[in-house]
């Protein structure tokens, strides 16, 4: 009967007896350091640990976020400002036409997490039916979001824990924190999904009320220039009709106080446009920041198919 030794005690230590034999297993030939990145077992265990996944920025990363959120806002205002300025239904034709676009640096990263996955004899025949007989990850991308129940299965492993290594348990274990993952991949996707749904939805709104605005405005300049063009008929038939001047005047006065009413009117729409530009900023760069995430959490879900694909085709046990 062998049994393993641990290199790290001393002969007396291990309880060596006469006629006790010691077998060496034979390094390979290849320099297994500078071929392999993992070697062993352990090796890959470490660098599965090391490798957590998480959703959450830092709080310095948070206040990178919000500082490019603002400086890039002020940015788009200004702009915006001097295009409402110089013409205001020019500058509505251009954003309901090509939006308001600007460039925002990548907010966040995120690294893959890979696992190992490795399943004892016997009980964890049971789990494995429950975790690769359907195509869990197929399942999750067609909206399907099956509940997955490993109380049972866990229940008996933990009732016969002492029959598994602590190798087999680690398999255990990277089994659900893989399902975990994807679970948690697949419901942040969901949630960016939404946020970016909400977000289009308040840029179509604002869109809306923007057209609406613009044909506003329309009317009001179309009201402006056929006054003005009253006013200098008006101005005609004063020079020519001095009879009727007292008259004409009135009729003068009454409508230059209308055009003030226009212009105050088209001040006024023109404070609603930037009002909405600040609204479509808003929107603009919540659009942004999720579509910048999304990628990310999909090179994530490939990592972890990838994985999962390659652990479902052949299962080490």
């Amino acid at each position: 009967m062998c049994e393993p030794v641990d290199k790290n005690l001393t002969f007396l230590e291990s309880e060596f007896g006469n006629g006790d034999i010691i077998c060496f297993q034979k390094a390979s030939a290849m320099d297994n350091g500078k071929h392999i990145r993992n070697p062993d077992v352990p090796s890959y265990l470490k660098y599965v640990h090391n490798l957590q996944l998480s959703f959450s920025p830092s709080p310095k990363e948070s206040e990178y976020e919000e500082s490019l959120k603002k400086q890039n806002k002020n940015i788009i205002t200004e702009e915006m400002n001097a295009m409402i300025d110089e013409n205001v239904i020019a500058a509505i034709d251009r954003v309901l036409s090509e939006g308001i676009t600007i460039s925002i640096q990548s907010q966040h990263s995120v690294q893959g997490q890979q696992v190992s996955l490795s399943l004892p004899e016997q009980l964890l025949q049971e789990l494995s039916d429950i975790v690769f007989k359907e195509d869990l990850v197929e399942n999750f991308k067609k909206g399907l979001t099956p509940e997955i129940d490993f109380n049972l299965v866990m229940e008996k492993i933990d009732a016969y824990a002492d029959l598994f290594s602590s190798h087999q348990l680690e398999q255990v274990g990277a089994v659900k924190n893989l399902l975990k993952n994807l679970v948690r991949v697949f419901e942040k996707m969901e949630y960016l999904k939404k946020k970016q749904d909400s977000a289009k939805k308040s840029t179509d709104k604002h869109n809306e009320a923007l057209k609406k605005t613009r044909e506003k405005i329309l009317t009001s300049q179309t009201s402006f220039t056929n006054h003005q063009t009253q006013l200098n008929s008006l101005d005609g038939e004063i020079a020519d009709l001095k009879a009727k001047l007292e008259k004409l005047q009135g009729d003068r006065e009454s409508i230059a106080e209308i055009q003030d009413q226009e212009k105050d009117k088209i001040t006024s729409l023109n404070k609603e446009v930037k009002s909405i530009f600040h609204c479509l900023v808003d929107d603009h760069i919540k659009v942004k920041a999720v579509e910048d995430k999304i990628p990310e959490v999909q090179a994530d879900l490939e990592n972890s198919e990838k994985l999962y694909q390659f652990m479902k085709a052949a299962p080490p046990f």
